[in-house]
């Protein structure tokens, strides 16, 4: 977690203490929150809540055949 937080400091040219101060200042805000949720569950290996909800619709979708049916014999 340590080097992907340094390279967004990095990025955004802002310091530790920078980032530490933004966080604090707007931990009640909801986007804050799912955005360091995402990333502590993306740093333990598990994919962010979306995607793994769209993962699960692909899969539960059933494939609809379209024009004529075959029949056999």
């Amino acid at each position: 977690m340590e080097a992907v937080v340094g390279a967004i400091r990095q990025n955004h040219s802002v310091t530790e203490q920078q980032m530490t101060q933004a966080m604090m200042a707007n931990q009640a805000d909801l986007e804050v929150q799912a955005a360091l949720a995402a990333l502590r569950a993306a740093m333990n290996g598990t994919e962010p809540p979306k995607v793994a909800v769209e993962a699960e619709a692909a899969k539960l979708k059933t494939s609809r055949r379209t024009g004529k049916s075959r029949r056999k014999g």
